[in-house]
């Protein structure tokens, strides 16, 4: 397993650590679906994960003791959706196909979505 480990570290690349490699990548594979206008940060400004190119809005990846970390999505939906629940199943599996792709799947924990808000077809998309 540490070997793995190894390799998953040499595939993050860029400078980017793990963690912020990861938050990145789970909130880009989100963002890519149509129902999903974006990330929030929440009240208190908690559900962010800072990169090298700048601060990730509406994800945290919190490291655990076994060396993995559980990816937080905090996103607003866009109207139209079916169910909520399948949207965040949908989520879930977009964003571990795209961390296994970039050859991270050994440093993944848990994903949990949360839809925080949900916005109507005419409002603006979330940056």
């Amino acid at each position: 397993m540490a070997a793995r480990r190894e390799t998953a570290l040499a595939a993050v690349g860029s400078g980017r650590s793990p963690r912020s490699r990861l938050a990145r990548v789970a909130l880009e594979s989100a963002r890519a679906l149509p129902q999903v206008a974006g990330g929030v940060r929440g009240d208190h400004g908690l559900w962010a994960t800072t990169d090298e190119g700048g601060l990730l809005e509406g994800v945290s990846a919190v490291a655990r003791p076994d060396g993995r970390y559980d990816v937080d999505l905090h996103l607003v939906a866009q109207w139209p959706l079916g169910s909520l629940h399948s949207l965040a199943d949908e989520v879930r599996r977009r964003a571990s196909a795209a961390i296994e792709r970039q050859g991270l799947r050994e440093l993944l924990g848990d994903i949990t979505v949360s839809f925080e808000d949900l916005r109507e077809p005419s409002e603006d998309r979330a940056s």
